[in-house]
């Protein structure tokens, strides 16, 4: 037979499911930002108006945009083999996230006393299940991962701190 759970251990279990949705919500925000700095730079990259830039950004999957961004980005004229390394990089990273998304969206999420907290998922390629995020921390790891890579997308936007001043001049220029 089961003993009752005092108010105690009831409070913490609420605690615990709280701090996962928290981490769990707030991976999903990064993801979404980090996808849409990435359908911004497509869209820069190829002088993209407002009026087609939905129509032509939206129908990749998170893999695809990735894929289709980074070469296109590659080929922009002026682009320096260390910009082109930096890509490589970013995307290589973003396709590691998205790998982690797989997991925390499709798999199945679990808080047991005999268990403990984790997700587990099946692979589609060798049909064994496996369990991640067995800590919360490593939900919010890979938030700050997709933080961190939308910021280096910004930068590759907007370019070094050392061109700021010249791109400002530029823009009071023309106003």
């Amino acid at each position: 037979m089961r003993r009752q759970k005092t108010s105690e251990e009831v409070e913490a279990e609420c605690e615990n499911l709280r701090r996962l949705y928290l981490a769990i919500g707030q991976f999903v925000f990064e993801f979404s930002q980090l996808e849409f700095m990435i359908r911004h730079l497509l869209g820069e990259a190829l002088g993209l108006n407002a009026d087609r830039f939905y129509a032509v950004t939206s129908p990749y999957d998170f893999a695809s945009l990735c894929r289709v961004t980074q070469n296109v980005a590659r080929t922009i004229p002026g682009c320096t083999d260390e910009e082109r390394s930096e890509l490589d990089d970013i995307f290589k990273e973003c396709l590691k996230v998205n790998d982690d998304r797989v997991h925390i969206v499709h798999g199945t999420w679990f808080i047991s006393a005999e268990e403990g907290l984790g997700n587990r998922h099946v692979s589609r390629t060798s049909f064994e299940p496996k369990v991640h995020y067995s800590r919360i921390g490593e939900i919010d790891a890979v938030s700050s991962r997709a933080a961190k890579l939308k910021s280096r997308i910004m930068q590759v936007l907007i370019g070094p701190r050392s061109s700021w001043p010249e791109i400002a001049a530029q823009l009071d220029a023309s106003h």
